[in-house]
């Protein structure tokens, strides 16, 4: 999605004479310059980036001017800053969110000098979760859709995964449209991650199955009993954890033979596992259950803030890790250390079923019951945002800068 490029900030006015004499001497060699692109630029602002749009002519090279402003000129008397020979769509990141920067670009052939630039225009990069688009087709059939991957398929492309009852598969590459991709006969999927090359599909029945091309899928010895639940599952690239009813655990270092994890404190349902950056595993379940771990295998209860079903976590890497769970009655919890957790809960309270952070750390963002969405930049004040729907949205991921969410009817949406 991200193409390589060079970038070089221009010179100030002092140095003007020879930044002027530098590039002319490189973009010599018999070219010409090009007209800029018909119809200008388009903007589309996301979390920490912007994707600029133009018609492109064949043949042309283009150069993109950008800075921090309103407006930019292309002249190396104005400092902005280049990147070279692009082509659109391009996607530029490590933005800063509520920065205005302006943007334009100028076409050459066969090396020669950079032609009049297209008109400058400009745009704010801003977190997203705000703005939600559905996918297409709409809904995914009749089955809801319990949780969503993302991963590389054996024939190298790039998929999301969406799965559900009745053992339905879905894929996309760009997690806007979607096409079936498999039935699993037998199981309803209610979670699925992508790890060790494979993806993984889980749920009832104590049921794992893992695919590399999505179509066809084999079921794994897990340990499981046919009468538990899988309702989660993680990875830290090397093992994989799988959660789920009556206080379960395995884990498995190729996801197709599973054992058990040697010391789990008893208690009810686990709903969700995760690993976070810094090395701990944390899994949570119902009536506010929270354990930890730092091998996958020993596990440790911690004391919660809330009694309610915990559903899900994410984790924002900044300086100081910040860990939050979420769940049903809108409940939130927040810790930094994963021990100690304090409490919140989102307005108005409804049960909440997924929380994702995106790889910008800007903000958490949650989904729930009736289709609600609710960001928030420090896990205690949360906006809610309309997606436009009422289904119940049971899963959310956040990858290839944008997140995508699915639920009830197959319904599926998109933000960025």
């Amino acid at each position: 999605m991200f193409k390589s490029f060079t970038t070089f900030h221009s010179l100030r006015l002092k140095l003007v004479a020879a930044a002027t004499s530098l590039l002319l001497a490189s973009c010599g060699n018999g070219g010409s310059s090009a007209a800029p692109p018909t119809g200008g630029l388009t903007l589309d602002p996301g979390d920490g980036l912007v994707t600029i749009n133009w018609a492109a002519t064949s043949g042309v090279e283009y150069w993109l001017g950008y800075v921090a402003g309103a407006s930019v000129s292309l002249d190396f008397t104005s400092p902005h800053t280049w990147v070279l020979n692009v082509l659109p769509p391009y996607v530029l990141s490590g933005l800063a969110n509520g920065t205005t920067y302006a943007f334009a670009v100028n076409g050459r052939t066969g090396s020669g000098p950079g032609g009049a630039q297209s008109p400058s225009v400009a745009t704010a990069p801003r977190p997203g979760g705000v703005t939600w688009t559905a996918g297409t087709p709409t809904n995914l059939g009749a089955a809801a859709l319990r949780s969503v991957a993302y991963g590389t398929a054996a024939d190298a492309t790039i998929n999301y995964v969406a799965v559900g009852d009745g053992g339905a598969v879905f894929k996309g590459t760009d997690g806007k449209s979607w096409s079936a991709a498999a039935t699993v006969a037998g199981v309803n999927f209610l979670s699925s991650t992508y790890t060790l090359g494979k993806f993984f599909a889980a749920g009832s029945a104590g049921q794992i199955f893992y695919s590399t091309n999505m179509s066809a899928w084999t079921l794994a010895t897990s340990g499981f009993t046919n009468t538990t639940n899988v309702n989660g599952l993680a990875s830290n690239g090397s093992t994989v954890v799988a959660v789920g009813d009556n206080g379960t655990i395995r884990t498995s270092t190729d996801g197709i033979t599973w054992i058990a994890a040697t010391t789990v404190p008893a208690g009810g349902n686990l709903n969700a596992v995760s690993y976070a950056p810094g090395g701990v595993w944390i899994a949570v379940g119902d009536g506010g259950r929270i354990l930890t771990s730092a091998d996958g295998s020993v596990w440790v209860s911690r004391t919660s803030t809330t009694a309610a079903n915990l559903k899900a976590i994410a984790t924002q890497t900044t300086s100081v890790n910040t860990y939050v769970v979420v769940g049903a009655g809108g409940s939130v919890a927040k810790s930094t250390d994963a021990i100690t957790w304090t409490s919140a809960t989102v307005a108005p309270a409804v049960d909440l079923a997924a929380v994702v952070v995106p790889s910008t750390n800007s903000q958490f963002l949650a989904v729930g019951a009736g289709g609600a969405a609710y960001t928030s930049p420090d896990a205690i004040t949360w906006t809610a945002r309309t997606t436009g729907t009422l289904a119940n949205l049971w899963a959310l991921i956040t990858a290839q800068v944008q997140y995508v969410t699915v639920g009830d009817g197959g319904v599926n949406f998109n933000s960025h």
